[in-house]
């Protein structure tokens, strides 16, 4: 089974509960590496970068309140080292 998004990687924000979660599992379902951002809640982003990682993709939680520049300009450049070499998709 060809799978659409792989090779891609997803950023979801406000991914560690909720819709959020529902959507980086479903983006990984279809290939999709996965950056998750959460604000305060590390360890449920944990629990979504387990269940990205149970469906053989990677994935990072990473931290920032995207109501702060700053961290939203930090949080970009995380996410684009260890995930380096593949496109985020559109």
């Amino acid at each position: 089974m060809s799978l659409p998004l792989n090779g891609k990687v997803s950023l979801v924000t406000g991914a560690s509960r909720g819709i959020g979660a529902a959507t980086a599992i479903k983006l990984a379902s279809l290939g999709s590496d996965l950056a998750i951002n959460y604000r305060n809640k590390s360890s449920r982003a944990a629990e979504v970068v387990a269940a990205v990682e149970r469906l053989g993709r990677r994935a990072i939680a990473v931290q920032a309140d995207l109501t702060d520049n700053t961290e939203l300009e930090g949080m970009m450049d995380v996410v684009q080292k260890p995930l380096v070499g593949l496109t985020f998709s559109s």
